[in-house]
């Protein structure tokens, strides 16, 4: 059960109903198995086997839509990267400023995408593997059904897994450093554009490239036009002035030159018989956004020329939004047009938060019905323009967005359910990402309905899951108190069931203030007071009130017995045992065990990419080795690795790690940690140990042995006691019609009795 109820930790938000059904299904298996025992026939998991195939084709499309997505943005940006117009190799030292910043921010997004893309197989992964695993544990894994689907499964897991290779042995390239290197001479980035194979055999002079660049830093399109008019006639250039032209608009964006922007766009263009289209506008607003972002790592940039500084300066948006203006009064359809990616304008714009840039898309709609079908319009990723508002932050997009479709929301019916969806999934969203500027303003806005259909949660339900007491009350606050008591179809758990689930005493302080029901039954029949309970929350459940005891049906009183279809080996009683929990134990809860902040100069490992890194850790003198999967997606309290001890030596606990889902076996170690157990113990003296069983331990890496990180274990050696022999069944102990205990792990604590 820990496993379902820490998922929601470990979710990409934008994606969090393409997940696999753990939970759902899970419930599905449990009530097949108990209407089996009750019947006493054998279960039928025939409909079962068929959700968890669709299921796994959902996900599976999902994966494959991003893969594509992200290899077709990291092919289009290596071949802009190594080509001209034409064909021909650009030399690496002509790489402009702009241009690496462009490169620099394209590979961050691709990196950030391919981690998403990580943590999405691996948690999906571990719920398939856990659901076929709790088949086979109660009938086995011998049934023809079984082998049939399992071995789909696994040719569907081998697909996805060299997707995921293929993404990342197309990023080998790091990313380019943004300290001095990437900076270039004033002038190259101009006379890189001049001297391309269309501008002939007579490019501008060092002088002439000057003052063009001079008059666009000045901001004189008087002087510009001057020194374009002598162009043509000196150089035989007015057929090839258009790549010339690009570059200087670029630069006007770059130098936030309003009036040569202007010159350029209402004169300059015209005259050559061009304007820019949508391509060109994309760019445009990728640099001016970049130059957004670049701002705030100001410190690690050298401001070595003017051309970088202006990435630094403050970003003036009116020279994008004067060519936004120009090029959709001149063609209209390019409000409307697409890129390689499915994406129009106004998806880069929200991506960057041009908050001018994107009311000017907006003005230019033909109604407020094409604004909306705009905010809403998805691109190949399946992400609109507000998805990129909300994930990325950009409140005042967002807050544009909310306007116009506010406005839009008065009219038809059908229109405003829809509208209202759509905000709710965002909203469940920024709640996730805990985005608390957008959290307020949609939930302010109340264009939601806060109920729930399939497998998505309410709001409510997102914010109690989190244990964010401040969302709640800001829901509450805004048209959701008639959703106080709605309880989801999975489980039939309101909102206050999952605070006292998750122990949150603060949210639950505030819902029973605010008077949510504590009378409601889940599905099994539990009360909010019984969950609590059996889950450790003693103070909390004290919170609850009480209810007659003596109706002691539903709830822990109902839990049907179960058999077990499995036989299990007892461990031999007869040796001493090493019990260990990655992680420090503290309050019974389980803390971050394996911090791999560092870097590896060969493998690239980061937080960001753990899904990619399997530990295996084994003991000297013992043949039991353990495999565990980073993250580690559920809470291992219950679940030890355990080892067999050799007593006669000092037992060394070895951990290695292994990169892109590898194993000892195809020898691709990256770093190790080991350390001697029993020489640690007598802190206070001989046979004197401390009660604190944590221990943290360097991970080095195999080649250089730098530092990687640390990993964090907690661990007990149990001794064996002669002369015992193993106990009765604890079935011999609880008489029948006995009296229900709820509560466990007290810590010395009194259980509370119902």
């Amino acid at each position: 059960m820990r496993f379902g109820s820490d998922l929601h930790r470990h979710l990409v938000p934008e994606w969090a109903l393409f997940y696999f059904p753990y939970n759902s299904l899970k419930l599905s298996f449990k009530t097949i198995v108990e209407h089996s025992i009750i019947q006493n026939t054998q279960p039928d998991f025939s409909d079962l086997y068929a959700s968890i195939s669709a299921a796994i084709d959902g996900l599976t499309a999902l994966h494959q839509q991003q893969c594509e997505c992200i290899d077709v943005v990291q092919a289009k940006l290596f071949q802009r990267q190594r080509l001209k117009p034409g064909g021909s190799s650009l030399p690496e030292t002509y790489h402009s400023c702009s241009h690496e910043m462009e490169k620099s921010c394209s590979l961050e997004y691709s990196r950030k995408d391919i981690e998403k893309l990580q943590s999405f197989y691996r948690v999906n992964e571990q719920s398939v593997e856990r659901m076929y695993g709790k088949i086979e544990k109660f009938c086995g894994s011998s049934g023809e059904l079984h082998q049939k689907y399992k071995f789909e499964w696994t040719k569907r897991k081998i697909l996805l897994q060299a997707g995921l290779l293929k993404l990342n042995g197309t990023l080998k390239e790091p990313l380019t450093s943004t300290n001095g290197t990437i900076c270039c001479e004033k002038s190259v980035s101009i006379k890189m554009r001049c001297e391309e194979p269309s501008f002939g055999q007579a490019p501008p002079s060092e002088e002439e490239i000057f003052a063009l660049k001079c008059a666009i830093q000045r901001d004189e399109p008087s002087v510009l036009a001057k020194l374009l008019g002598g162009f043509p006639s000196k150089n035989a250039l007015a057929s090839n002035t258009e790549a010339l032209l690009y570059h200087l608009l670029e630069l006007t964006m770059i130098h936030q030159s309003r009036c040569s922007a202007q010159y350029l766009l209402s004169e300059a263009f015209p005259s050559a018989g061009k304007m820019p289209d949508h391509n060109f506008l994309n760019r445009m607003i990728t640099k001016v956004g970049q130059g957004h972002q670049n701002r705030d790592r100001s410190e690690q940039i050298q401001k070595e020329n003017s051309l970088c500084e202006s990435y630094l300066d403050g970003i003036d948006e009116q020279p994008l939004v004067l060519a936004v203006n120009r090029i959709y009064c001149d063609q209209k359809n390019n409000i409307s047009a697409r890129d390689y990616i499915g994406r129009l304008s106004l998806h880069y714009a929200a991506l960057f938060g041009l908050e001018s840039v994107c009311q000017t898309i907006l003005h230019h709609a033909s109604d407020q019905e094409q604004a909306a079908s705009f905010i809403f319009s998805t691109d190949a990723q399946g992400y609109t323009p507000f998805h990129y508002a909300v994930i990325e932050n950009r409140v005042a997009v967002a807050r544009t967005f909310l306007d116009i479709l506010m406005a839009e929301n008065r009219t038809s019916g059908e229109t405003k359910k829809d509208i209202m969806s759509k905000i709710q999934s965002l909203l469940n969203i920024a709640i996730r990402y805990q985005l608390d500027d957008i959290v307020t303003l949609l939930a302010v806005s109340q264009l939601y309905s806060g109920e729930t259909s399939g497998h998505e949660e309410s709001p409510l339900h997102v914010a109690a899951e989190i244990g964010r007491d401040d969302y709640l009350q800001t829901l509450l606050e805004n048209g959701q108190m008639k959703n106080i008591d709605h309880v989801d179809a999975l489980h039939g758990w309101s909102a206050l069931f999952i605070v006292c689930i998750k122990g949150h005493r603060k949210a639950t302080e505030l819902l029973l203030k605010l008077g949510a029901n504590q009378e409601i039954r889940d599905r099994r029949g539990w009360y909010t007071k019984e969950h609590a309970a059996f889950r450790g929350h003693f103070s909390l459940a004290e919170l609850l009130k009480s209810y007659d005891t003596s109706q002691m049906t539903g709830g822990p009183a109902s839990i049907p017995l179960r058999s077990d279809r499995t036989v299990s080996i007892p461990p031999p009683l007869d040796v001493d045992y090493v019990i260990l929990n990655i992680g420090i134990l503290q309050d019974g809860r389980q803390m971050n065990g394996v911090d791999l902040r560092m870097l590896s100069s060969d493998d690239k490992i980061s937080t960001g990419t753990l899904p990619s890194v399997d530990i295996s850790v084994s003991m000297g003198g013992s043949s039991v080795s353990h495999s565990v999967q980073l993250p580690i997606l559920s809470d291992l309290v219950n679940e030890p690795l355990i080892f067999p001890m050799d007593t006669s030596s000092d037992s060394d606990l070895t951990f290695k790690f292994f990169c892109q889902g590898s194993s000892h076996e195809t020898g691709n170690l990256v770093g190790s940690a080991a350390t001697l157990l029993q020489s640690e113990l007598d802190y206070f003296g001989t046979n004197r140990e401390s009660l604190f069983r944590g221990r943290s331990i360097p991970i080095l890496e195999k080649e250089t042995s730098k530092l990687l990180g640390a990993v964090s274990f907690t661990f007990l050696i149990a001794k064996r006691f002669t002369g015992m022999g193993r106990p009765p069944s604890i079935e011999s102990y609880i008489p029948e019609q006995s009296m229900q205990l709820v509560g466990h792990r007290g810590n010395n604590i009194g259980n509370i009795v119902f």
